[in-house]
Order: structure tokens, then sequence, then C-alpha cells
């Protein structure tokens, strides 16, 4: 889809893109069940049409340097693929799927994790550390590390909600327009420090994983709040 469009956005694009989307919804959306039944089917593509061009209407009209250069980038998944991130001098090895990285004209990377449920997601890089929140740091330590890209950003991407402005951290030099909140914006030394802070945490959680170590943590098992695992953790009250 994206290799059609002119990149970035303009509002004048818009139109065509608009287009563009509800022909892919319509084809892709036939091979997955969505729905119990042809009206079910039918709303749930249209829900998912209007969620990428709500996207694409911020984008156009965020603006940035930034431009799309890899979507759904799996590591560490295929053998003949990009492989797997080793941390720890190969302590713990990681495998996963970028749902997206941004390239700016000097090949810096912007990492950027789409969530699709109805609570816009809460972890701007204040609330990383306390809240064990490592997915999109260890996300730009993969770019850096498998890709060879200097990570600049990395951010969780509301794609429902009032407000679409991605949360997590950009480097203050960085060209990203209003895609992000303003307080998420950080300098390089920060940005720095949540990554090492980040790799240090993962092979320690996975040291104290393979030792049996194992408490219930429904506080922040979701971003909501609540134990996500009752069958495993046997939280009292889940």
């Amino acid at each position: 889809m994206l290799a059609r469009l002119d990149w970035p956005l303009t509002d004048a694009a818009l139109p065509a893109a608009g287009e563009l989307v509800e022909q892919v919804v319509e084809e892709v959306a036939a091979r997955y069940v969505l729905g119990p039944g042809p009206a079910a089917q039918a709303a749930a593509a249209r829900e998912i049409a209007f969620d990428v061009r709500r996207l694409l209407a911020h984008e156009a009209r965020a603006g940035g340097a930034f431009v799309p250069a890899e979507l759904e980038l799996s590591f560490g998944m295929d053998p003949d693929g990009t492989p797997a991130l080793e941390l720890g001098e190969g302590a713990l090895r990681l495998r996963g799927q970028i749902d997206r990285v941004d390239l700016d004209a000097a090949g810096r990377a912007l990492v950027r994790d789409y969530k699709s449920g109805r609570r816009s997601p809460s972890w701007p890089i204040g609330r990383w550390e306390a809240d064990d929140q490592l997915q999109i740091a260890l996300y730009m330590i993969a770019v850096r590390e498998l890709l060879g890209r200097e990570p600049v950003g990395g951010v969780y991407q509301p794609l429902r909600g009032e407000d679409l402005r991605a949360r997590g951290v950009v480097r203050d030099d960085a060209e990203v327009g209003a895609l992000v909140v303003e307080t998420d914006v950080r300098p390089r030394e920060e940005l720095e420090a949540a990554l090492e802070h980040a790799a240090a945490r993962a092979c320690e959680l996975a040291a104290a994983l393979l030792a049996g170590v194992l408490h219930p943590r429904p506080e922040t098992c979701t971003p909501a709040g609540g134990c996500a695992h009752p069958g495993i953790c046997r939280v009292p009250d889940a």
C-alpha cells in the first residue's frame, strides 16, 4: 500500500489514500473471519478501514521528516531472515516482529508499535521503568544491533481514541512534527539510558524466570490493572 503513495502524506493526497485503503481492506478482509456472519464481517472491515484512514489523516496533518521503511519487520523468526537479538553476551536471545520502522533522510530510525485497543497506550518514557515496559525499547535495540540503524525514537501508536499522538520517547533532534506528545521528547542521554536499562532489566527478568521465580503482579499485569493470566498466577481476586 505504501509503495503506491507519496510520503510524507499531504491533505491533498488523503482522498486517493482513502480509496486505496478501502480497496486493500476489502481484499485482505475476505481472507479472514472478522465476525459471525456477513453483516458482522462487513462491519468489522469498515471499522478497520476507518481506523487506517483516520491514522493517515493524523500523519498528514502532523508532518515530520520520517518515511515508512519497514512494516512487520521480523527478527529471530526465520532461520534465513534477520537473526535474533542477543543481550547480555548471549545470555538472552529475543525474537519478535516490529510493526513499523520509519527513517529520516539521514537513515535514523523511528520505531512504532501499533495499539488497536479502545484504551490509548499509556506508556510515556517516564513510566517505562516503573511499569517494566520494555517492548519498544527492546525493538529500538534490535533496530540498532540488527539493522545498523541509529534509533532516535520509539513510540506506541494508538489506532483508536480521541488523541492519536503516540507515546514513548523521541530524541530532541528528531523532526517528528506533531506525531508524539511533547513531553516525550527527551535528550539523547535520556534515551540511551532508557535503552541500557531495558537491556539490563530484560536479562534480569529472564534470569529470574529461568530460576523459577514468578510472583503475581495484578496491579501492573494489564494497562488497566488486573491479572491477565489468572489460570497461571491464581490471583484470588482475579
